[in-house]
């Protein structure tokens, strides 16, 4: 990724804080709870998309051969 790239890694807490932070920004401030338990789904599903693409950086960023 290009985060990986640049040789920038993020530990797990900031994965959980971008993924919350995601999390809180789908469901109330882009008003996903009014779409009920879709809402809460999407907002579920684009949090652990956040948290996995953190967690790919560090994976990948710590993985490397030298």
């Amino acid at each position: 990724t290009k985060r990986s790239e640049k040789g920038r890694s993020h530990g797990v807490w900031v994965a959980l804080a971008a993924g919350l932070a995601v999390f809180i920004r789908s469901l109330i401030l882009q008003l996903g709870f009014l779409d009920g338990r879709y809402g809460l789904l999407a907002a579920a599903a684009r949090a652990q998309e956040t948290f996995w693409k953190y967690a790919a950086t560090r994976y990948l960023s710590t993985s490397k051969c030298s």
